[in-house]
């Protein structure tokens, strides 16, 4: 079972080069568990499930990703909600 200090972390720039791909639409998600934050601007294509709605949406995340071979979750600054959620 994964823990906060041994869950996989992406940099910036790993992400970046997964964006840019030219597959990645196919085989990437990104899930944005900002809150109100999210106003501020998102990574385009990324899906905003707020982590205050987040229990709830969970079936729905299970079937809408099955078939991504990576899913991403981000917050402000991925050190509580993004890592929170991957968990």
């Amino acid at each position: 079972m994964q823990t906060l200090p041994t869950l996989h972390r992406m940099t910036s720039q790993t992400l970046s080069t997964l964006l840019l791909s030219p597959t990645s639409s196919a085989t990437l998600a990104i899930i944005d568990v900002r809150d109100s934050d999210h106003a501020g601007g998102h990574i385009r294509s990324s899906l905003h499930v707020p982590s205050s709605t987040l229990d709830h949406r969970l079936p729905e995340l299970v079937r809408t990703l099955k078939c991504k071979e990576k899913v991403v979750f981000h917050c402000a600054l991925s050190q509580q909600r993004g890592p929170g959620a991957a968990m």
